[in-house]
């Protein structure tokens, strides 16, 4: 970074507007802003308040889907909390199949191994209760997957249910699995067949042997539903009903889960939809279709108070609300890739933490190594680190009690040109993390961040209150020429703290002040 020099009580690495207020020595504010900011999008003030930390931020808002083997030391280091499991038990593998028709027996082998997957990211495992061994389906419709058509209950009832309970007992027991979902997507006629009244009777008939396991281990258990796919809203019938029968026929419901991927209903090429699938039109020339003028991150946030209003008329249930798959986009996306996934994920656990969203699930952890159209991971195929990933661990970063923030003008429909969202936190040992985020939904050019300068660069002045002593200083950075990089570092002492620097817009970045004992 150069040589350092001291301003106002702060020594600083060279070139950077860092300032300190408070005390005799601190006669210089250093509010002005850096030269690098000219010509920029319209400035914004981020004040923070240390004296008046509140709740905790939500660490269970970092979860993954589908652990690939390689990925854990990776995913511990990033905070994830869930890792979303497919029991599979259509699967066959080197081992055999995981269920047998004749004996009915089922083989853990398979299972066991993703578990132990999930360990190793230090992951709590969720499993999802899925899919449907071939001769348990008696009439698979045509054109869909037979191994996705639920269990033909009304001949296999006590088949599927004893299937259950040996997979349970077994994960409970040897695994120490303690959350179970009840299939997934079962609205999504590619996942399902039945329509929710099916849906209904397979919960029912499913939660009651993951019960009795749990009942046999001495154990209490998680089990949820119904894992919604949504193309254009979520469906709140499905969930209101899911709650009435559960509450109706004395079923726990431990928690309520959906899927949210932003950009749909406009989803990018993928294995299932080559060609994408956008009902809303193309975008201006040149642009793909799933490029949707439309995509919000507060999205997140207005879904889950729907979710919570419904909910609420079944006040005896009180189940967590977790979004355990979520992207940009179902297809390929090169967004998902660069900068502008990284401040889209920021600005989504923003939404979430102030929705009061229980937990959160992303999907995927790694890209597929077989197939382009599979992009969706925090992870490349090699699991080198994507911008999304080090976006995650930044708001791992944050654990701590939150504090308050107010931006300076409001940044309520400021998407168009670049929003600026910040959360704050401070933890035990009195160190202050101050994560901002520059997040442009739309952008017509399709630079999408990827170079630097873009039209949503935004001057940013940041200024802390309620401090005491003396603080290391740090700011990191994720934008088109920073994948996760160290900008400024120093020091400061005194009870007021100011920084001044250009965000790009797609990008991310989070101050750190440390007490010392100088």
């Amino acid at each position: 970074m150069g040589g350092v020099r001291a301003v106002a009580g702060v020594v600083l690495a060279a070139g950077v507007g860092l300032s300190c207020i408070g005390g005799a020595a601190a006669a210089e504010t250093g509010r002005g802003i850096p030269s690098d900011a000219e010509g920029a999008g319209s400035p914004v003030t981020v004040t923070a308040d240390v004296s008046s930390p509140g709740s905790p931020i939500n660490e269970s808002l970092i979860g993954v889907n589908h652990v690939v083997a390689g990925a854990g030391p990776a995913l511990a280091a990033m905070g994830a909390r869930w890792a979303r499991t497919d029991v599979s038990f259509e699967i066959t593998t080197g081992a055999g199949p995981a269920y047998n028709c004749a004996t009915g027996r089922w083989n853990p082998t398979y299972l066991d191994s993703q578990v132990a997957l999930d360990r190793a990211a230090e992951a709590t495992p969720e499993l999802i209760v899925d899919y449907t061994p071939p001769c348990l389906a008696s009439h698979p419709p045509a054109g869909v997957n037979p191994n996705y058509t639920p269990p033909d209950l009304g001949v296999n009832e006590q088949r599927w249910r004893r299937l259950v309970y040996q997979m349970a007992l077994h994960e409970i027991t040897a695994e120490g699995v303690r959350v179970f979902e009840v299939w997934n997507e079962p609205n999504l006629g590619f996942f399902w067949t039945g329509g929710l009244n099916g849906y209904l009777g397979l919960y029912n008939d499913t939660v009651e042997p993951l019960e009795r396991a749990a009942r046999t281990a001495h154990v209490r258990i998680e089990v949820g539903g119904p894992a919604l796919g949504e193309f254009s809203g979520i469906n709140l019938t499905w969930i209101s009903r899911l709650a009435a029968d559960a509450k109706s026929h004395h079923v726990p419901l431990d928690f309520v889960s959906w899927h949210l991927y932003a950009d749909n209903p406009d989803v990018g090429p993928s294995d299932t939809f080559s060609g994408g699938i956008c009902p809303t039109g193309p975008p201006p020339p040149g642009l793909p279709c799933w490029y949707n003028p439309a995509l919000v991150a507060q999205v997140y946030q207005r879904q889950t108070e729907q979710v919570r209003r419904v909910l609420s008329e079944y006040p005896s249930l009180r189940p967590v609300l977790w979004i355990d798959e979520w992207n940009i986009d179902a297809g390929e996306d090169a967004r998902i890739d660069g900068p502008y996934g990284a401040a889209f994920a920021a600005a989504v656990l923003d939404s979430a933490q102030q929705a009061a969203l229980g937990r959160m699930s992303f999907f995927d952890t790694a890209d597929s190594a077989l197939d382009p159209t599979q992009n969706w991971g925090l992870l490349h195929a090699d699991l080198s680190p994507k911008p999304v990933y080090e976006a995650f661990a930044m708001w791992h970063e944050l654990a701590g009690g939150q504090l308050p923030v107010h931006l300076d003008p409001d940044q309520t429909g400021a998407d168009a040109v670049g929003r600026i969202g910040a959360i704050a936190s401070i933890d035990a040992s009195g160190t202050v993390h101050l994560l901002v985020y520059n997040f442009a939904p739309y952008d017509p050019s399709g630079g999408y961040g990827t170079s630097d300068p873009t039209p949503y660069d935004h001057p940013v002045t940041v200024d802390i209150t309620g401090l005491r002593g003396c603080d290391g200083v740090s700011r990191s950075v994720i934008d088109a020429d920073h994948p996760a990089t160290v900008v400024e570092t120093g020091t400061s002492c005194g009870s007021q703290f100011e920084d001044s620097f250009t965000l790009s817009g797609e990008g991310v970045t989070v101050l750190t002040l440390t007490p010392t004992s100088a």
